[in-house]
């Protein structure tokens, strides 16, 4: 798997992925927002990358902690997607992104997070964004979208 922040280099801490870097100290938002704290982009970069991989999906209890109990997604199809559906397939589904570009991440208010980046796998190229949130010191995904990239170059 291949991993990138989008724009300028990446940072260099460790992370719990091959691809999974912490992000550049001065990449975020280009309009709007408040730029997410250095610590905060790590700590939910960690975070999101932590759902896309292996380790998190074969974790029942893992994934529990993660996400949020009033958890939506859109999928990449369109679909909407609750917790415990979420839950039940990503335990199914084995780690299958081949590469993450990680965009910015906003501090909306505080104990708010919106990530966005994409990610690449046999099927192509998908858009995605997130929105943590900070309950009982523990951070959570509360919603995901994933919208693929139809755009021809």
């Amino acid at each position: 798997m291949d991993f990138a922040w989008a724009g300028t280099s990446p940072g260099t801490a460790s992370a719990p992925h091959p691809w999974a870097v912490a992000p550049h100290p001065d990449a975020g938002p280009e309009r709007g927002g408040t730029h997410a704290p250095t610590e905060l982009r790590e700590q939910i970069v960690r975070l999101e990358s932590s759902l896309l991989g292996a380790e998190a999906r074969s974790d029942v209890e893992r994934l529990e902690q993660l996400i949020h109990h009033d958890f939506d997604e859109i999928g990449r199809t369109g679909r909407y997607w609750e917790r415990e559906k979420v839950i039940r397939v990503l335990h199914t589904l084995p780690d299958q992104v081949q590469a993450v570009t990680f965009d910015r991440v906003v501090e909306l208010a505080p104990g708010v997070a919106h990530i966005r980046f994409r990610t690449e796998d046999a099927r192509g190229v998908v858009h995605r964004s997130s929105v943590w949130v900070r309950e009982g010191g523990n951070w959570q995904q509360r919603y995901h979208q994933g919208t693929p990239d139809t755009q021809t170059d």
